[in-house]
């Protein structure tokens, strides 16, 4: 071109000339394209620019978009880190808990995410990270890191040794925060429903049965840590549910399992408030689903007592290499089990059970065999009962 133009030439402003990059050719594309398009949401059969929405609308949009991004356009965010301020800004209430949750899902998909928030309710239900409390004394701010998953017992450890610094009850306020965002989302005529169980095991084991009842039924499914945390959410809840009893809509669904030593508490027989605990039953060789003052009150009965039989043992099975000393007597088992439930599809000794609970104890083991016994489960796999039943409460 410069021989064509003679005396003129396109150059840049320095002498030194650089020729056109693939990359420079890229960066015109993408500006052209986003000079040209703006983002949208899908509002109904149309779509609604995002200057339109309101400020909570906005914020949310941001981490779904970050959220959407690291989930399936990234293979990893290793090298990521993500800072939030206030993701809970102009929310309201209702919406806060989605907008944790999705915060929690791409913490697990980056580096780390850091954000600020006056809002409390993540407290009781993120199993893993740390939060730092910041409380003014005198001329000064102080500083608590707690780990989420020990929370409670920090909680009461800084209650007891702060002589008053907290400046109220984080577990309270978390707690209360918690309890908002259920009830206020569980009212209206497309509300949210709630499952709300002990660890995150059992959330692996419900999403999974329950999949599609996540999107169809806005269903939210929350381990809390425990059937003493199970006990203090129902009572909390209690209290809001009967001001707002005529206007609940949705379903909030608390599950516990039957311990040794069963957490003993009086629940309502409330249609949208279900309080009830998982325990086998021998003698019909089926799992129910009972109120947690009803009887039987035996035998201890956790979620993997009450699983698909024979997609137990084959899940089992395939963690035994590793874990020879705890499992490697599988390998000697020749009949092939029933799809009753666990710990009575499976004929064994009472110190095999032994070495089964040594290995679920072990690690992370429980976390681990949840993610593998869900990747097994196909239609040649019968549902458990009391899932079943839990899915008709849903319908």
């Amino acid at each position: 071109m410069a021989e064509e133009l003679e005396v003129y030439a396109y150059r840049t402003s320095t002498d030194r000339q650089q020729n056109l990059k693939k990359n420079d050719v890229y960066n015109l594309i993408i500006q052209s394209f986003f000079n040209t398009r703006k983002l949208h949401k899908k509002h109904g059969d149309g779509w609604l620019e995002i200057g339109q929405l309101s400020s909570g609308e906005k914020q949310k949009a941001i981490i779904d978009v970050a959220h959407s991004l690291l989930s399936k356009h990234r293979s990893s965010g290793s090298n990521l880190i993500i800072g939030v301020d206030e993701p809970e800004s102009s929310l309201h209430m209702s919406a806060c808990f989605d907008q944790f949750d999705s915060l929690y899902e791409i913490s697990r998909d980056c580096m780390q995410v850091i954000f600020t928030s006056h809002w409390y309710g993540f407290l009781p239900t993120i199993e893993s990270g740390s939060t730092t409390v910041i409380s003014r004394n005198e001329n000064t701010h102080i500083f608590d890191q707690i780990n989420l998953a020990s929370y409670r017992e920090q909680i009461k450890q800084l209650t007891r040794t702060s002589k008053g610094r907290l400046p109220y009850d984080i577990r309270l306020k978390s707690m209360n925060d918690f309890v908002q965002s259920v009830i206020t989302s569980a009212i209206g005529n497309e509300p949210f429903n709630w499952i709300i169980c002990e660890g995150s095991s059992e959330k692996i084991y419900l999403s999974s049965y329950l999949s599609d009842l996540i999107e169809s039924k806005r269903l939210r499914i929350v381990p809390v840590g425990g059937a003493t945390e199970i006990k203090r959410l129902y009572n909390h809840l209690l209290t809001s549910y009967e001001d707002f009893q005529d206007e609940i809509s949705g379903k909030i669904i608390l599950i516990a399992d039957t311990d040794a030593e069963l957490v003993r508490y009086e629940v309502k027989n409330y249609p949208n408030l279900i309080c009830k605990r998982i325990v086998n039953h021998p003698d019909s060789r089926t799992t129910k689903l009972v109120n947690i003052q009803a009887n039987p009150t035996s035998p201890a009965t956790e979620i993997e007592d009450t699983l698909n039989g024979k997609l137990f043992f084959e899940t089992l099975k395939s963690f035994s290499i590793a874990h020879p000393d705890q499992l490697g007597f599988l390998d000697d088992i020749t009949e092939d089990p029933t799809q009753e439930y666990s710990k009575i599809s499976l004929d064994l000794k009472g110190s095999q059970w032994g070495l089964i609970d040594t290995f679920f104890n072990l690690e992370n083991n429980k976390f681990a065999f949840a993610k593998a016994y869900t990747k097994g489960i196909n239609d040649s796999f019968t549902i458990p009962s009391w899932i079943q039943e839990i899915r008709g409460w849903l319908a």
